[in-house]
This record gives C-alpha cells, sequence and structure tokens, in this order.
C-alpha cells in the first residue's frame, strides 16, 4: 500500500492501536479479493501520534463530557 492511499493514516493506526508489527489490508468486491501486507511505519508514529494524541485529549474528549450549565 502506499502512503498515499486513502487507508493509510487508518491502518497505521490500527497496527499502533494493536500493538503488531503490520497488519493485512483486504480488499473485497463481488469480483475479486485483495490483500496486502502493511508494515508498521515507525517515521509515520513519530509525526502522526502527537497529533493524534492532542486531538483526542484537547478536542474529542472534552465534546464527550454533557455540560450543565
Amino acid at each position: 500500500m502506499q502512503k498515499n492511499h486513502n487507508y493509510w493514516h487508518q491502518v497505521q493506526a490500527e497496527i499502533v492501536a494493536v500493538n503488531v508489527s503490520w497488519a493485512h489490508f483486504v480488499i473485497w468486491t463481488t469480483k475479486d479479493i485483495g490483500i496486502v501486507r502493511v508494515e508498521r511505519d515507525l517515521d509515520w508514529e513519530k509525526v502522526s501520534l502527537p497529533i493524534l494524541e492532542h486531538f483526542y485529549i484537547n478536542e474529542l474528549l472534552p465534546s464527550c463530557y454533557i455540560r450543565e450549565d
């Protein structure tokens, strides 16, 4: 899978979430099936995990709480 593929970031995040070194990306259609092995990208982690952590802590998590002002 190329790093500019639409699902690259999702697959990398899932690899990190389950703490494995690779994953299979499976594409199924009514005519065929494709399976691609995707390796863990440590450079992706260095750049993207701090961004995802910031988003989670500062944007997503606070929106989970209902304020009763």
